[in-house]
């Protein structure tokens, strides 16, 4: 069973969904009160809760059906924040002769959406081939930089292998917080 699909999350469900930004850090306190912080990423992990996106049966069965494909946090897939999923004029990072990086600041983008990326060289349009499953960019001319404006989704998983629903009549139902955490791939 592969570990990552590009299959998108439903985008009906997606819209709305609480978006969280969350770190690790590691706090030791001395038994005179001070204390040692120690960071253990150096970027942030975005979770999302998608259960605020889920108003109709129609979308609860969806998401039912998605939950048993990716079988819980087994598969990790797409899924569009749409509080920030676009980049523009973005420098890309030069990782080879020919060969960039997609990024957003200093996040690195793995998952464009296709079709949506514009390569730039100088203000200038250019050609180029870009990997949709990794976010890497080549070009046929050796460019010290390119710019981009492009789309995005972001790499995550259900974190947790348990969807809870209580179905109140045929029409309602109750469904706990349903977690997304983004990984790396």
């Amino acid at each position: 069973m592969p570990s990552f699909s590009e299959e998108l999350f439903p985008l009906d469900i997606a819209y709305g969904s609480e978006v969280m930004l969350e770190y690790s850090t590691h706090v030791s306190t001395s038994k005179s009160g001070h204390e040692v912080r120690n960071v253990n990423w150096k970027h942030g992990r975005l979770k999302y809760n998608i259960s605020y996106g889920i108003k109709t049966i129609s979308q609860l069965k969806t998401l039912m059906e998605f939950f048993r494909d990716k079988k819980g946090k087994a598969v990790g897939f797409r899924f569009r924040d749409f509080s920030d999923f676009k980049a523009e004029n973005e420098r890309l990072q030069k990782i080879a002769p020919n060969t960039f990086q997609l990024i957003k600041g200093e996040r690195i983008i793995q998952k464009p959406v296709i079709g949506s990326v514009n390569l730039f060289h100088n203000n200038q349009m250019i050609e180029g081939l870009v990997d949709y499953a990794s976010g890497i960019v080549t070009t046929t001319d050796d460019f010290e930089a390119i710019t981009a404006n492009f789309e995005f989704d972001v790499a995550v998983r259900f974190d947790t292998d348990t969807l809870s629903v209580t179905n109140l009549t045929d029409e309602a139902f109750d469904i706990d917080n349903i977690y997304l955490i983004e990984i790396k791939v």
